[in-house]
C-alpha cells in the first residue's frame, strides 16, 4: 500500500486482496507498478474506438445525435483521460455539443465540424 499511496488511488482493499503485481488491472486501467505507468487494456481502447468511429459514421451521414449519444461518448472519453490527460482539452467542443440540448433527451442534432474534428483527434 505505501507503494501506491503517493499516487493518491482509491484501491478496494476487499477486492484486491493486496495481491499486487508488477502489471494488474484495477479501475478499467492496466497498472504497471514497475514503470510507474497507466494505459488501456486493449479491449477497452477498441470499445472506446468504436464509440468515436460511431459518432464519426452518424456525423457523416448526417444522422442526428442523441443527448444520450453525447454523454456517453463524453462520459467515456472523460475516462479515458485519466490515462491520457492531453485528451482533455478536446473535451469542451463535446460539452458545448452537449449544451445546445438543454436536457431535453429526445431531439437528436446534427455534428458539426468543430465535433467531427475533435472526434478525429480521439481516433
Amino acid at each position: 500500500m505505501q507503494l501506491i499511496g503517493p499516487l493518491r488511488v482509491p484501491w478496494n482493499l476487499v477486492k484486491t486482496r493486496l495481491q499486487f503485481a508488477n502489471v494488474m488491472k484495477f479501475i478499467g486501467s492496466l497498472w504497471d507498478l514497475t514503470s510507474r505507468r497507466v494505459s488501456l487494456p486493449e479491449e477497452k481502447w477498441f470499445k472506446f474506438l468504436g464509440h468515436v468511429q460511431f459518432m464519426l459514421t452518424c456525423i457523416e451521414d448526417c444522422v442526428g445525435l442523441s443527448l444520450q449519444d453525447i454523454q456517453k461518448i463524453h462520459g467515456s472519453l472523460m475516462h479515458i483521460c485519466f490515462v491520457y490527460c492531453e485528451g482533455s482539452s478536446h473535451l469542451p467542443v463535446i460539452s458545448n455539443f452537449m449544451s445546445h440540448y438543454n436536457g431535453n433527451e429526445f431531439i437528436c442534432r446534427h455534428g458539426f465540424n468543430a465535433l467531427t474534428k475533435t472526434l478525429l483527434w480521439w481516433k
